[in-house]
């Protein structure tokens, strides 16, 4: 990594966190807090099977692979499917909540 590719304020935390411990924070706080694991978005609690579709959908165009693609996926197509699955679990639940939230808050929801 080098030094050149830290700021200067980071280099000075380090430095702080050294002298009072005697070593280095761990670079992830959830490993370091023995949080394990990673909490999920609620989207992904709810609905695992989106999170392996988008897995999915990255691996399968890692060779173009842009965050635009990925947004443009999941509000044309995936957030319409999501939303059909969460009218089926009915009008109360936290699922349907969600969906809805998200829907209209998407910018191509009238598309």
């Amino acid at each position: 990594m080098g030094y050149r590719g830290v700021a200067a304020d980071t280099i000075m935390e380090w430095n702080r966190h050294f002298r009072r411990d005697g070593k280095f924070p761990h670079p992830d706080p959830y490993f370091a807090n023995g949080i394990r694991p990673k909490p999920k978005p609620a989207l992904f609690e709810f609905f695992p099977q989106a999170a392996i579709d988008i897995t999915d959908f990255i691996i399968k165009h890692q060779d173009h692979f842009t965050v635009d693609m990925i947004v443009e996926h999941f509000n044309k197509n995936m957030l319409p499917a999501l939303h059909e699955e969460a009218k089926e679990l009915g009008d109360e639940s936290e699922e349907k909540a969600l969906i809805d939230k998200l829907m209209e808050n998407n910018p191509w929801h009238w598309m």
